[in-house]
């Protein structure tokens, strides 16, 4: 009984609208590809000035659907809930028998944190013992509460449409690198099983991730591991080394002293050896295949712009000025931009050098790369980074690049890396959580076209954003290039005469020719390709269209689609 008899009492109730936010913006639907695993992300980003206590979504699936379970992100941090799953079985739900979960956090629901803190993953998938699903589209139902069911929340659908199962296949040289959005840091490693599992049904064989972890259970998926290191406190971490000599800190351009930052000259020369002990730590702690350094900085701001005197001598030096220039952070910047910047991106590629040869020498085997954009006469300016030198030193073992497809500069950046092998990005859209729209997902057409522009493979930014859509549309891809890698890693690339070359492209070793045709437009594409007679007959690789030898094969592809003529003599 509440209250008192006789007399009135308020109870107070908070009534959610559309709070609680599958993000990215499920329209037309969130696509699910039969035979994998996918995530749903709940954002739980708390309502102003107001304390959330036992905050549950409940989630309701068909029958012929299972909720595997849900994950949050840092959850072994004192002030940051973990997402934990409770499965309810089957319940009518708005008039449909469904199968139910509520995903609980086990500590207050905050705002205006940090994005990963502020959100979940659900994962679900088709359950193949139900038989074929009765048609391709169905929904699932959300709902929130909160403090004791006094904020309570109206239910959300979700539109789903279910896809073909995944049928991808992994290069065994090719990368093909999914970014995992803080993969290290979910909560539940089964639920991280889950995603392994899918990128091995798509045919992924590198995650970029964190932990120890993922180094011994990747491989497991035929997938390697590539760590990601900076100059970060949670990374390379110098402060220490620092702190006993002060005077090699790197001075920044207000002229003061960086704690966790070492001198660019030193770092060049003997104080190598305090990156050494670190590189060393973290190659027995974690056991990655690869090494990354996302390199994306000023010349003028980043971790390794020093203005001490050091650094400003070894300039003089280099841009050939007199004893009595002045020289600081304001008139390098106002004066000497054009020799700074390039004093600098030779500075960079001679420190990826030193790592390399510290990678190498402290675990061979494993390789260093780095990512950064395009080889184009910003990126030096924006990001720091001149591919050339790069390439003059042999700094890396791969490079990444991205994202979009200049067409100018893949051409030099390829020419800049003389040779290593380049991974070219393809960037999901939203990736940010903020943003209120829907997903854009990756195309086959896309992942084709770079495909055949890079020389390494592709990355993919990043994980969060992608349903089955993306999953399917690398399954396709990766098994066209697995099966036909050869011809990607040495085929001769040209146009085909009377063809756009960014929609067609023509990849042959002499033997096998591949006739590749992308539309990446929105709109639909129709072309006549003119079949190479040199090259034979053969058939389209994904309806199995047959061809003869030098046909003139008219071609519909809708928007994101592709299609390859697989032809031999």
């Amino acid at each position: 009984m509440l209250g008192e008899p006789g007399k009135a009492i308020i109870l107070r109730y908070t009534l959610l609208w559309e709070k609680t936010r599958a993000w990215p913006t499920p329209a037309p639907a969130l696509f699910v590809a039969r035979k994998s695993t996918q995530h749903l992300t709940f954002i739980t980003d708390g309502l102003p000035k107001r304390k959330l206590l036992d905050w549950t979504t409940y989630l309701a699936v068909p029958p012929e659907f299972e909720i595997l379970g849900s994950t949050g992100y840092y959850g072994n941090v004192d002030y940051q809930p973990a997402f934990q799953c409770e499965q309810l079985g089957e319940q009518v739900v708005a008039g449909r028998t469904m199968r139910v979960a509520r995903v609980s956090a086990n500590k207050p629901i905050l705002t205006g944190r940090h994005y990963i803190f502020s959100l979940f993953n659900a994962f679900v998938r088709y359950r193949e013992e139900a038989g074929e699903p009765k048609g391709d589209s169905t929904s699932f139902l959300y709902w929130s509460e909160a403090n004791d069911g006094t904020v309570v929340e109206a239910p959300q659908t979700i539109p789903v449409r279910l896809l073909p199962p995944l049928n991808g296949k992994q290069p065994k040289k090719r990368v093909w690198q999914l970014w995992g959005s803080f993969f290290s840091n979910m909560d539940d490693p089964a639920m991280r099983e889950t995603v392994l599992d899918t990128m091995q049904k798509a045919g992924m064989n590198d995650i970029v991730s964190g932990d120890r972890w993922a180094s011994e259970n990747a491989p497991r998926y035929g997938i390697e591991h590539t760590q990601g290191l900076n100059f970060e406190s949670w990374s390379l971490n110098l402060k220490p080394y620092l702190t006993e000599h002060p005077a090699e800190r790197l001075i920044d351009k207000d002229g003061k002293p960086a704690d966790g930052l070492l001198c660019t000259t030193l770092l060049l020369s003997d104080s190598w050896k305090a990156v050494e002990a670190k590189l060393q730590e973290k190659i027995e702690a974690i056991h990655a295949n690869t090494l990354d350094y996302d390199y994306e900085y000023s010349p003028y701001t980043g971790p390794h712009s020093c203005y001490c005197p050091r650094c400003l001598a070894a300039f003089r030096e280099y841009a050939k000025l007199p004893a009595e220039a002045k020289l600081d952070a304001q008139a390098v910047k106002g004066q000497y931009e054009e020799q700074w910047v390039d004093f600098m991106a030779r500075r960079v590629a001679q420190l990826f050098r030193q790592f390399k040869d510290t990678i190498h020498r402290l675990s061979p085997g494993t390789k260093f790369s780095t990512y950064s954009g395009y080889q184009t006469p910003e990126n030096p300016k924006q990001y720091g980074i001149n591919w050339k030198y790069l390439g003059e030193l042999q700094a890396c073992d791969r490079v990444g690049c991205g994202y979009g497809r200049p067409v100018e500069a893949i051409p030099a950046t390829l020419a800049g890396v003389a040779g290593t092998p380049a991974v070219f990005g393809a960037l999901m859209h939203p990736y940010d959580t903020r943003e209120t729209v829907p997903q854009i997902p990756m195309t086959k057409a896309v992942l084709l076209r770079r495909a055949l522009d890079a020389t390494g493979g592709v990355l993919v930014y990043d994980r969060l954003p992608m349903d089955g859509r993306s999953w399917f549309a690398l399954a396709e891809t990766t098994r066209l290039v697995a099966l036909y890698e050869a011809l990607f890693l040495t085929g001769k690339r040209s146009a085909l005469p009377g063809c756009n070359e960014a929609q067609v492209q023509v990849l042959s070793d002499g033997t096998t020719t591949l006739v590749c045709a992308m539309n990446g437009g929105s709109n639909a594409l129709s072309l006549t390709l003119s079949m190479p007679p040199p090259a034979g007959s053969g058939q389209e690789f994904y309806s199995g269209r047959v061809v003869a030898a030098g046909a003139a094969v008219p071609l519909s592809l809708l928007p994101g689609e592709a299609a390859a003529f697989v032809l031999g003599r």
